[in-house]
């Protein structure tokens, strides 16, 4: 995948770092349990519980999360938490996913039943042809709520002979943009990844360098 979002995908989990969210902090886990397992017929289950402090309290989370793949076409997830509910389909027909050409669409819903509230989207996405030298890949996304809070995102990631990375990602409330993000990257596992990245309504930029030894 080089859509925008899968670029640094591995560079910002290895750190535990979200570029939209920099300053976000995670209540610390003093315990923690997961089990997964594949009853069959492309059924995947996980369950999980930890405890977490936070001011001085502690609390217990659950996660269940079960996923289901149809066929090459058809995929489900379903998760269930101690706070809400979602269901995730995503739809990749085989007619638009050959010669090198990738597309799907993915539709999300969630439900947080303590404050009778829900969310949900549906993105589409499609890359992989060639422009000369250039592949592009284009993420559409749209956003809507309870409150009638509706956005649109649109991402872009032009790529030239599968290493340089030339990407962005904008977002609007259709009054205003209210994320810009760019971002430029050598991705080469033989020289290691170099990039540089920005937030630019935040003034945040980010230089950086990932290489194995």
């Amino acid at each position: 995948m080089s859509y925008f979002c899968d670029i640094l995908d591995d560079e910002d989990k290895r750190m535990d770092f979200d570029v939209e969210e920099p300053y976000k902090e995670n209540s610390p886990k003093l315990f923690s349990v997961k089990c997964k397992s594949s009853p069959g017929n492309g059924v995947d289950l996980s369950q999980s519980i930890e405890m977490t402090e936070k001011s001085g309290a502690h609390s217990f989370k659950h996660k269940t999360e079960l996923k289901k793949k149809f066929d090459e076409e058809h995929k489900l997830k379903f998760t269930a938490t101690s706070s809400d509910y979602e269901l995730d389909y995503e739809f990749s027909p085989e007619s638009l996913n050959k010669d090198g050409v990738e597309s799907s669409l993915e539709v999300k819903g969630k439900y947080v039943p303590a404050k009778e509230d829900w969310e949900g989207s549906a993105e589409f996405k499609v890359g992989g042809f060639e422009l000369g030298p250039i592949k592009p890949f284009t993420e559409i996304q749209l956003d809507s709520n309870k409150g009638k809070e509706h956005s649109l995102t649109y991402g872009q990631n032009l790529v030239y002979e599968k290493d340089y990375h030339c990407a962005w990602k904008l977002t609007t409330d259709f009054s205003k943009l209210t994320s810009a993000y760019g971002l430029l990257a050598l991705m080469n596992t033989s020289k290691g990844n170099f990039y540089f990245r920005s937030n630019c309504l935040n003034n945040f930029v980010g230089l950086g360098c990932s290489y194995t030894i």
